[in-house]
């Protein structure tokens, strides 16, 4: 079989997500098959958190993909948080080639101006 019968390759891929909250914070659950720990990055900068990665394609030896419809490659995703974000109490977890990201909200930086009656 030398042949291939499909090629499905990307550099990048957009990993799907679903979030969640409530006014405490927010989880992030984004489904990454083929992604470590290890490869991971969040960051939080601003009102944006940016989470990248890179999933890579592994394969038995002596083996090569025949039909692929996985996505391998570097991802990117950027999501504007509408709270400051309290980064110290975080969490991030990979399991069963899902992240799930749950970031509390903060009090810090915001402030409650009262207005003084005359």
């Amino acid at each position: 079989m030398e042949q291939q019968i499909a090629k499905k390759t990307t550099e990048e891929f957009l990993a799907p997500v679903n979030i969640i909250e409530n006014e405490n914070g927010a989880v992030f659950t984004l489904n990454l098959p083929g992604v470590s720990e290890n490869d991971i990055d969040i960051t939080v900068d601003g009102e944006y958190l940016t989470i990248e990665g890179k999933a890579s394609a592994q394969y038995p030896e002596n083996f090569k993909p025949l039909y692929q419809e996985f996505s391998f490659g570097n991802l990117k995703r950027k999501f504007k948080i509408p709270k400051p974000v309290d980064s110290e109490k975080a969490r991030a977890e990979v399991k069963n080639g899902q992240l799930v990201l749950t970031i509390p909200y903060s009090e810090a930086g915001i402030k409650k101006i009262s207005v003084n009656h005359n």
